[in-house]
């Protein structure tokens, strides 16, 4: 199971890196965090940028 959750985790971070990358060179350097869960048969990322 931790196996499979690692591998998971990896290949969301895969998914994600391209968008974030874009996402920072829209909005500048402002600090985004990625909140990633999954449940049965759907994946929410949601993007919150950090303000301060």
């Amino acid at each position: 199971m931790m196996q499979e959750q690692a591998e998971w985790f990896a290949f969301v971070a895969l998914f994600i890196q391209p968008i974030e990358a874009q996402i920072r060179d829209d909005i500048g350097h402002i600090p985004v965090i990625f909140f990633v869960s999954a449940g049965r048969n759907k994946i929410r990322i949601i993007i919150t940028p950090l303000s301060g």
